[in-house]
């Protein structure tokens, strides 16, 4: 196997934003660079972390909870929709 280094498959050309900037304006960057991940730096311009699409995406989106607190919830909405969903304990549909 020939050794590949770092320098050779890296992104020369990173996305990077403030640490006090906002998910939407984060998202937009990521949108509009086509980067997958930004650079976070703080108002000195140290870089401080990493903020990835997935991030984004997961601060976006509800959680699993929330999700089946609304299709559970009264009047059968789940149903309504026509899903069925699983049993935790059993993994069978109820």
């Amino acid at each position: 196997m020939e050794k590949t280094f770092v320098g050779k498959r890296m992104t020369p050309h990173s996305g990077r934003i403030q640490s006090n900037a906002t998910l939407q304006r984060a998202a937009e960057l990521v949108a509009m660079s086509r980067v997958t991940d930004l650079m976070v730096v703080d108002e000195q311009n140290n870089f401080v972390g990493v903020l990835s699409e997935g991030d984004i995406l997961r601060a976006a989106l509800p959680d699993s909870n929330q999700i089946l607190q609304v299709f559970t919830a009264g009047f059968g909405a789940a149903e309504h929709f026509g899903l069925r969903l699983l049993s935790h304990s059993t993994g069978t549909a109820g």
